[in-house]
């Protein structure tokens, strides 16, 4: 039996430490070239104001270069269990018998605290482990997709017997079987 934290998305927008930076950044920078470029004032070294937002603009860089030292925030909450065993599936109260499954699909991303590569200076650089989902299709047609996190490394490893099993039984195709665990 193996147990993962399950991932549900804030349906609100969050405020992350990099979307406040992002923003400051925009924000001070946009101001700056409008007086600059719109207004035509390119006496940078003799206004304050001028000095102040490019400050403000330099400074958001930083703090989001030593940002992107720290995991990722969540965008939502971990709440609920994603326990895989031989015989069922149980996700938070709901428990699935292998016999009432069609098939399992799992997509697998990064796992906690491990290093990513973002875009920007304000992208994190380590993940939160929460890029990982488990769809199930039931016999009944119905489909349901949950996210879920992987919070070390040889975690998904430690699933491989239940997850031989689905293969076995014809749940899991082998090619996500040995995409998972690469």
């Amino acid at each position: 039996m193996t147990t993962f934290k399950i991932f549900t998305a804030s349906e609100k927008f969050v405020w992350t430490r990099k979307r406040i930076l992002f923003g400051i950044f925009l924000l001070s920078s946009a101001l700056l070239m409008f007086k600059v470029y719109v207004i035509r004032d390119s006496d940078f070294f003799n206004d304050s104001l001028a000095q102040v937002f490019g400050f403000i603009s330099v400074v958001a860089i930083i703090l989001g270069l030593l940002n992107s030292f720290f995991p990722e925030e969540l965008k939502g909450k971990l709440n609920g269990e994603l326990i895989l065993d031989y015989s069922k599936i149980k996700i938070n109260d709901k428990v699935y018998e292998l016999n009432d499954i069609q098939s399992i699909k799992i997509n697998t991303g990064p796992f906690n605290g491990q290093l990513i590569w973002g875009y920007n200076a304000f992208s994190e650089k380590v993940s939160n482990g929460i890029y990982n989902d488990f769809t199930i299709k039931l016999k009944s047609g119905k489909e349901e997709k949950y996210y879920f996190q992987i919070d070390h490394k040889r975690k998904m490893l430690e699933a491989t017997g239940e997850l031989k099993k689905y293969v076995d039984e014809g749940l899991l195709s082998y090619e996500n079987f040995v995409e998972i665990n690469r």
